[in-house]
């Protein structure tokens, strides 16, 4: 749950509880190995956009009233 990502930052951090929910919530500090050396990145993979799709975009400003 979205409490246990707060409750993991709040105990990272030496941070009091906001509430209730993320008190008592797990905070995943056992799911990790700090010890671990950090992997090499993922490389990612790249496409270039088609004209046409970037001409619709620049045509077709977003809609200020779209909440997503």
């Amino acid at each position: 749950s979205f409490a246990s990502m707060i409750a993991f930052t709040e105990h990272t951090f030496g941070l009091p509880s906001m509430g209730s929910l993320d008190a008592t919530a797990y905070d995943f500090r056992d799911s990790f190995d700090y010890s671990q050396a950090p992997l090499a990145p993922a490389p990612m993979a790249t496409a270039p956009v088609p004209a046409s799709s970037t001409a619709f975009v620049a045509t077709h400003p977003a809609d200020p009233d779209d909440p997503t």
